[in-house]
């Protein structure tokens, strides 16, 4: 499954990621600097980089970056729905930064029996349905 995220990329980083994903066409703006200036750089047709002045490698950009995950990938906000040994259904168990892996084992160990595992997404404030019936979703 590949899912959406904003990184914060450091100059050299941006510029490595840029490469690695080949990134032609396209500004970038870095995140302002303690007076609110801000930067730009760009990859040209040929996917070249270009910029007008001098940049320091401590500089930040925000990109958006399409990763793909699986069952062992750290995440931010998880919740899951589950039914408990009674056979009751319950949403509400809350995980941050752990896997989809890390909350099944946790699960199992309080012999609760997990439907399903939603990733939530900071710019949409939604939830995202990523794991279900022992897989992840398509």
């Amino acid at each position: 499954m590949k899912i959406k995220t904003k990184k914060q990329l450091n100059l050299p980083q941006l510029i490595e990621w840029a490469m690695d994903n080949d990134i032609k066409q396209r500004v970038f703006e870095s995140n302002p600097n303690f007076d609110g200036v801000t930067y730009k750089l760009g990859f040209d047709i040929g996917g070249h980089l270009y910029f007008e002045e001098p940049l320091t490698p401590t500089l930040l950009f925000t990109v958006e970056v399409e990763e793909e995950i699986d069952e062992e990938t750290k995440l931010g906000l998880l919740l899951d729905h589950f039914i408990n040994p009674y056979g009751q259904h319950y949403v509400g168990n809350i995980y941050q930064n752990r896997s989809i892996n890390d909350v099944l084992e946790e699960n199992d160990e309080m012999e609760i029996s997990t439907n399903s595992i939603h990733l939530f997404d900071k710019e949409t404030k939604e939830f995202i349905l990523i794991w279900r019936d022992g897989k992840m979703v398509e």
